[in-house]
């Protein structure tokens, strides 16, 4: 038992000792902008966690830890320019953003001035030969037709001129808080998996004033509401943590998605089995350490109700060494257990949830509870000879002796005490299986479950004819 306790203990240290990492680098939002400088593309050129209005960075070269309470924050350059590149070009921000900041065409406003000042020219110039001209011809009538067409493309001109300033007034509006205003479209994406669910947790604003740098930051706390893509994110990392890069994606009102990645050298890990794990896992390891224990000196396995007679006191032999044979309905129900809750300890830690069990460990909790119930009162006041067991069943190893003492009823092994012990590993393992590859506990199909059912049914029905009434009685158990 202290030997166990110390390499319990042994382990959680040395999994402290593996996972500490070099305290990272925090930066105020000026320090941050100032070592980014100023990008001329549309990237993400940082990211990392933010503790108390601090901006923590990995280290070259190394991966930066966050935990699944951390929050991720994310400094995008020039976003609005790739909001208007990825955007629908008919929505107002790609709108606007080409009229006021597109470098592929001339000033509009300019170019809209200089029409103004060529139609009030093109005006004074009819006007003045108009007044150079005498008499009543029909090249001043002419002339008259011509002032009126110029007085009407200087009001037109005009008009184009008004409308463009209000345009520009209006896109700067929209360039200003559009970006804010598109702040609930964007998503957190960690290794190539896009958990739609996770929002910002603030509007998106400025990183500092003066420098196209947007900050976005996302609470991890969020992402396993997301389950589909935080198991796929499970299942492509290592067992005990998630290492991946962190990028930036954009949903579109059509359905469409638009992605914008960081550096691929800059990491993200996440540990799953933090201090809480390793508490339960030493907790649930004592525990079974100490039912290990009881089961080898003790009658906590054995059915108490089953009473074996002629037994030669102080042998050597195992069958003449304990009072009552071991109990199958007892061992079956220890095994789902301890299965059920150290897989629901794995998940709460992997997942950060708590609802993971399934109906079916419920069913597999409730037919080896039912078993063990049922054979309680059946077996209740029954005697075994255990000279016929010895007969039966000669002396071997103490594991082989405990394997047969399980499979055996008075007069030796029995095939539906096989029968239901094949069916409890068999599933057993299968369920261990899918809670550690899906991050999940499976859920077996009706037919599966029935199998399970009948194979215990089969068995509490065998059960009727073992052994015969005891003149007196041995207590209550179950085999």
């Amino acid at each position: 038992m202290k030997s166990f306790v110390f390499c319990l203990l042994t382990l959680f240290q040395t999994h402290l000792l593996q996972c500490q990492a070099a305290e990272p680098e925090s930066l105020t939002r000026e320090e941050l902008a100032e070592r980014l400088g100023d990008p001329k593309n549309s990237s993400v050129v940082a990211f990392g966690v933010l503790q108390e209005s601090k901006f923590c960075v990995p280290e070259s070269g190394k991966p930066l830890e966050a935990h699944l309470s951390s929050t991720i924050y994310l400094v995008v350059s020039h976003l609005d320019k790739w909001l208007a590149e990825v955007g629908n070009p008919e929505d107002e921000f790609p709108k606007a953003w080409r009229l006021l900041k597109s470098e592929s065409r001339e000033d509009p406003l300019k170019l809209a001035e200089i029409a103004l000042e060529q139609a009030k020219l093109d005006q004074k110039k009819a006007v003045q030969q108009r007044l150079q001209a005498v008499g009543d011809t029909p090249q001043v009538e002419a002339m008259d037709l011509e002032i009126t067409r110029q007085d009407e493309a200087v009001k037109t001109a005009q008009m184009k001129l008004d409308d463009l300033k209000l345009s520009l007034n209006v896109a700067a509006k929209i360039l200003e808080y559009g970006v804010e205003d598109l702040s609930a479209n964007f998503r957190l994406r960690l290794g190539g998996q896009t958990f739609v669910t996770v929002s910002p947790t603030t509007r998106v604003e400025l990183l500092v004033k003066g420098k196209p740098l947007h900050l976005i930051t996302f609470s991890l706390r969020d992402i396993n509401e997301d389950k589909e893509a935080w198991l796929k994110l499970l299942k492509a990392s290592p067992p005990a943590s998630v290492s991946c890069e962190a990028a930036l994606a954009y949903q579109h009102k059509e359905g469409r998605e638009s992605i914008l990645a960081a550096d691929p050298a800059a990491r993200l890990r996440i540990p799953l089995f933090t201090w809480a794990f390793w508490v339960n896992f030493i907790i649930i390891g004592g525990f079974f350490a100490l039912f290990i224990r009881h089961v080898r000196h003790s009658e906590m396995l054995r059915d108490s109700g089953i009473v074996l007679i002629n037994r030669i006191p102080k042998s050597k032999d195992y069958w003449h060494q304990y009072a009552h044979p071991l109990s199958m309905g007892r061992l079956q129900m220890s095994i789902w257990f301890f299965i059920i809750i150290a897989s629901f300890v794995f998940l709460w830690c992997a997942t950060g949830s708590i609802a993971g069990i399934s109906s079916t460990a419920f069913i597999l909790m409730g037919i080896s509870g039912g078993t063990t119930a049922v054979s309680c009162f059946i077996s209740s006041k029954q005697e075994w000879d255990a000279k016929v067991r010895s007969a039966a069943s000669p002396n071997r190893s103490r594991l082989a002796n405990w394997v047969i003492d399980l499979l055996s009823d008075e007069h030796g092994p029995t095939i539906h005490r096989f029968q239901m012990l094949a069916w409890t590993l068999v599933l057993g393992v299968v369920f261990i299986h899918d809670v550690i590859t899906d991050y999940a506990m499976p859920v077996f199909s009706n037919e599966v479950l029935g199998l399970m059912g009948i194979s215990s049914g089969v068995y509490v029905g065998f059960k009727m004819k073992e052994g015969a009434p005891a003149s007196q009685a041995g207590g209550d158990g179950d085999a």
